[in-house]
């Protein structure tokens, strides 16, 4: 998770700003009022984390988003995908503007709301809200921005860029060679009622997993980070002739240790200093780090 002025790490999480609202929440019953953090310690909202809801057998059914302040003292609930029929969220990208007080989180859906488990395809969501003296306006609103086009396409990721104008997501999908997957990057703008994005990397050995964007300092050209299925940490970065890339920590970088996995890059994206990218880490089944 990643992605923006300050970054924090839960089930999935991250930060950004824009459009896209109305009607109502995923279908789920919003809380009576989004004031609960009202007078609360710390910063709000300062990040946001998906809880998964188990239906009455024990079979998993709805996921519900919640927003909360940096003390982790209370939370409002701001999306629930309102079905008991496996509609996990993966990959949520969380911003918040203070200026303008207008919070975006996006995030990858199974399948869309209502659809029964078996049908439908996976989905990328967005959704805006409103902060006003510390309040959450509710309910907020979450828009369809992209279908996947065909069955068997899976969305891995999804990050907003550090001002929320811009949505990324990594996909991977079989190609018609036995063993053979075809990886790629996407990119669109934002806001939009719908993303018609752009495929800005693409291959069939670089496993792009979990995403981060961030941008070149000097130069201002767009960067997305990722890892490359647990081995490496990779930037690629947009110039006139297309996407450099190259690989910016590696396992074999971590010396007297085995077996090493990196995770979920992050970036720390502040006004007048270069990317700060974070990842989790761990060798074999040690502890998990948080390294920069």
């Amino acid at each position: 998770m990643h992605k923006l002025h300050y970054v924090i790490m839960l089930v999935l999480v991250t930060l950004a700003s824009g459009e896209l609202q109305a009607a109502k929440p995923g279908g789920g019953t919003p809380p009576p009022s989004g004031s609960a953090c009202v007078g609360q310690p710390g910063e709000f909202p300062a990040m946001a984390f998906a809880r998964g809801v188990f239906a009455a057998n024990g079979s998993y059914g709805r996921t519900q988003i919640f927003v909360a302040n940096s003390s982790g003292t209370c939370e409002v609930m701001v999306y629930d995908s309102g079905n008991y029929d496996r509609s996990a969220i993966s990959g949520l990208s969380f911003h918040f503007d203070a200026g303008s007080g207008t919070g975006t989180l996006a995030w990858s859906q199974v399948r869309d709301n209502g659809e029964r488990y078996g049908t439908g395809r996976q989905v990328v969501k967005v959704a805006r809200f409103q902060v006003v003296g510390g309040a959450v306006g509710l309910p907020v609103s979450a828009v369809t921005v992209y279908r996947s086009p065909v069955d068997g396409l899976a969305i891995s990721d999804v990050a907003l860029s550090p001002n929320a104008a811009r949505l990324a997501f990594s996909t991977e999908q079989a190609t018609s060679t036995a063993g053979v997957w075809l990886y790629q990057v996407l990119m669109c703008d934002l806001p939009s009622p719908s993303c018609a994005p752009a495929v800005e990397f693409a291959s069939t050995t670089v496993k792009a997993l979990d995403l981060a964007i961030g941008r070149n300092l000097t130069s201002g050209a767009e960067r997305v980070y990722f890892d490359n299925a647990h081995r490496d940490v990779r930037m690629i970065e947009r110039s006139d002739v297309g996407w450099s890339a190259q690989i910016l920590v590696s396992s074999v970088d971590y010396t007297g240790e085995s077996s090493v996995q990196l995770y979920e890059p992050s970036v720390l994206s502040m006004a007048g200093q270069d990317d700060r990218v974070l990842f989790t880490s761990r060798a074999g089944s040690g502890a998990w780090r948080v390294d920069i």
